[in-house]
């Protein structure tokens, strides 16, 4: 979980384009689901061993977490530990709790295997309780669509999606578990950098961040950017943010964006196979849908949402 549980206030985005593409996903047999939004976290709810809980969607996540207050209060034990890392600079060591019933977006998943961590420092960003966090399962298993004006999501069977005919495709891999696309990331005076970014909601104060690594490839001065901590696994993440002049994912751009560059000098941003995350800051300027059964990230152009989000 290289970038989970990050958090920062978003605007939400949306065109007419996205919207008569949601119109037609919800012709097809999409099961939709109300969500909020709130400082561009995707709380999504969830029954867990048939008590209703609040959860994070996080396709940054490689499964399902538990509070560790939750679990307490549910009873539920553990015999076996994980060792783990997210954005900050510890590992740790994460209880692993099986045998639990989980359902979501009306489909059910018996046993079912969660890890139990202290949610607690994004309970309190966010300044309301959050039970959980569901990740890589429900991508893997299903199309999920992410509209971030209406504030909700679409969960459709692989075998009933149909593409949009207006949408950018991007093929998603794998690395490490996390899911991936190439984009290409531009600065000024002609610096750019060209690479694999991990796909995560639940980054969602990001719209772009890079590695450490990348950071001082490129030789970018963080101490003197503006600077922010935000609570993640393993401790908080730390940036310095800067401003890049697009982000290039296919045919699918962004510009005149700010760029985390993690100061961290362990855990899941200070190095590895990957160049950086995509957040939620630039899923928000689309209509996102993730299509992992089949492969690919589907992004829908979209124009600001009057609406907006928390």
């Amino acid at each position: 979980m290289p970038v989970s549980l990050l958090a920062l206030v978003a605007v939400a985005l949306v065109a007419g384009s996205a919207e008569q593409t949601a119109e037609a996903l919800k012709a097809n047999g999409s099961r939709n689901i109300p969500i909020r939004i709130v400082r561009s976290e995707l709380l999504v709810p969830a029954l867990v061993n048939g008590q209703q809980l609040t959860f994070i969607l996080d396709s940054g996540a490689h499964s399902f977490f538990l509070d560790q207050n939750v679990a307490n209060r549910m009873k539920l034990t553990s015999r076996e530990r994980v060792r783990s890392f997210g954005a900050g600079d510890s590992q740790v060591l994460i209880p692993q709790i099986h045998g639990l019933d989980i359902e979501f977006a009306g489909s059910g998943i018996s046993g079912e295997t969660a890890g139990i961590i202290d949610l607690a420092p994004i309970s309190a960003y966010l300044n309301m309780p959050i039970d959980g966090v569901a990740g890589a399962q429900v991508f893997s298993r299903s199309v999920i669509a992410i509209d971030y004006c209406r504030q909700q999501i679409r969960v459709t069977s692989p075998e009933i999606f149909v593409l949009p005919s207006n949408a950018i495709v991007r093929p998603i891999t794998e690395i490490g578990g996390n899911y991936a696309t190439e984009a290409t990331l531009h600065f000024a005076a002609g610096k750019e950098v060209k690479g694999m970014f991990l796909l995560d909601t639940g980054a969602g104060p990001i719209t772009i961040g890079i590695t450490r690594q990348q950071g001082e490839r490129l030789s970018i001065d963080t101490k003197s950017a503006r600077q922010e901590t935000i609570p993640a696994l393993g401790g908080n993440f730390r940036a310095g943010v800067v401003a890049a002049e697009s982000i290039n994912v296919g045919g699918a751009s962004a510009r005149r964006i700010d760029v985390h560059v993690a100061e961290n000098t362990s855990g899941g941003l200070a190095a590895g196979p990957y160049t950086g995350v995509i957040g939620g800051g630039f899923f928000r300027r689309f209509l996102t849908i993730f299509d992992v059964p089949h492969g690919r990230l589907v992004l829908v152009p979209a124009q600001k949402c009057e609406a907006g989000s928390q």
